[in-house]
């Protein structure tokens, strides 16, 4: 495979101080992966099992520290050997190549088939049973995430992929008033992060500060400009932003969110759902009733009506649809399609009144459509491009208060000439390779960088 070419390329710079051996990098790399996807497994599995409330994405990090631990190697050489992990697997899944795609999809399947047969066995079931014609109201996190692939290779935009498939397969997938809202509002933080904290350092921004940015499409506006090998690469953050609606008009509230709507709808090939849509699917009183449990877990009264909403349309669709009652639980055509799972510990009691679930993730879709005798067609015109990491992230990233409190020191550059701003930064950005950034945030936290 390619990455453990580089990988073994790379080492050796790092062989030549003696600091482990040859082909230690690419076996870390490897078994990362395998921690990953089994990691992936589990989280899907107790997913269906409802055994768990919130998920959080396995981190590739998180397991290349295992498998650094694994590999018996510490001090100095357990940070370089993972900042070499790291970059390799970067370039393995953004910059990918047919046979790695192959490669993750075996191992995603096989952990993922394995774990969750064996935790539910009515999937088995809703695999041969369902006939891939969802009805998906798709969640925000997807779409900023699908919004966020704009400058990746084709075959690596998993997110993107991952919709067209769904469509392929005779999915019809909507996008709610809420949710058009919440991309909006989005994209309007984002553009006062931007501001505020990377516009006046832009220059001398390097990818280890970047990736403990919170806001998925600052890291993906940087990550493009970084690559000099795209020449399509965007010209800057304003015509960035300006491929989803005009930078103009982001902060004028009606009209950008008309734009926004219009790009999603013709881009991803969404039908939506109105106001007066949803109002046939839910009821006023009952979105203000469960809005109401979400308080303690949203930070905006809106974005708690939103999940409300959301979550009360799938069950309206059901009906509208004359779903009826399923005795397989996973045998419904409607549901939410999102990572999100903070509301889930809260609706327990309607969860029980209804019958079921009423999120769907995007990992178990796939692998219905996967493994499903009747997605042959579809799995086949897609196998290059299959998408097997939407439940992967690649790195931990450093508390956002921190993170501030960095770019605010960062800002300090601005009184020196550009040659030293570019040693400053590199300085700074050296200190959050590898663990370092944990040792910095608690130098931050207690004041020792004062």
């Amino acid at each position: 495979m390619r990455f453990i070419l580089w990988s073994s390329q790379m080492g050796q710079s790092l062989l030549q101080n003696g600091l482990f051996q040859r082909g230690k990098v690419t076996k870390i790399a490897h078994r990362a992966l395998e921690l990953t996807f089994e990691k992936e497994g589990l989280e899907l599995a107790t997913f269906l099992t409802g055994e768990k409330d919130e998920n959080s994405y396995p981190a590739i990090s998180d397991q290349v520290d295992t498998a650094v631990d694994e590999a018996g190697l510490n001090g100095a050489s357990a940070i370089l050997a993972k900042e070499v992990a790291l970059g390799v697997l970067r370039k393995a899944f953004y910059s990918s190549e047919e046979h790695e795609r192959l490669y993750y999809g075996k191992l995603s399947r096989t952990f993922s088939l394995m774990l969750t047969l064996r935790n539910e066995p009515k999937v088995v079931e809703y695999f041969k049973g369902m006939s891939g014609n969802f009805v998906l109201l798709i969640g925000s996190d997807i779409i900023i995430r699908a919004l966020s692939e704009r400058y990746l290779p084709e075959a690596d935009q998993m997110t993107v992929n991952m919709l067209r498939i769904l469509r392929a397969s005779g999915s019809k997938l909507l996008l709610t008033r809420m949710v058009a809202d919440e991309v909006h509002a989005h994209l309007e933080g984002t553009d006062y992060e931007f501001i505020n904290w990377f516009a006046e350092l832009e220059p001398y921004m390097t990818p280890e500060l970047v990736r403990h940015c919170k806001k998925i499409l600052v890291r993906a506006y940087f990550y493009a400009r970084f690559d000099r090998s795209n020449n399509a690469r965007p010209a800057g953050w304003k015509s960035f932003l300006g491929q989803f609606c005009d930078y103009a008009d982001l902060h004028r509230t009606e009209k950008a969110r008309d734009q926004i709507k219009g790009y999603l709808i013709e881009k991803f090939g969404f039908d939506y759902l109105d106001d007066e849509d949803l109002s046939l699917l839910t009821d006023d009183s009952e979105v203000s009733a469960l809005a109401a449990k979400f308080k303690s877990i949203k930070s905006e009264e809106v974005l708690a009506l939103n999940d409300a909403r959301q979550i009360l349309a799938v069950y309206g669709k059901r009906r509208e649809m004359r779903e009826g009652h399923k005795p397989n639980p996973y045998g419904y055509r409607s549901w939410w399609l999102t990572h999100e799972t903070k509301v889930r510990h809260a609706t327990a009691d309607l969860i029980h009144k209804k019958g079921s679930q009423y999120i769907i993730r995007p990992e178990f879709i796939l692998n219905f459509i996967s493994l499903s005798p009747r997605m042959e067609e579809v799995r086949a015109s897609y196998n290059a491009v299959f998408p097997t990491l939407l439940g992967v992230r690649l790195a931990n990233r450093m508390r956002e208060d921190i993170f501030h409190d960095v770019m605010g020191r960062a800002k300090e550059m601005k009184s020196v000439d550009d040659a030293r701003a570019k040693v400053m930064m590199a300085e700074m950005s050296n200190r959050l390779k590898g663990d370092n950034f944990k040792r910095y945030e608690i130098e931050l936290s207690s004041g020792l960088l004062g």
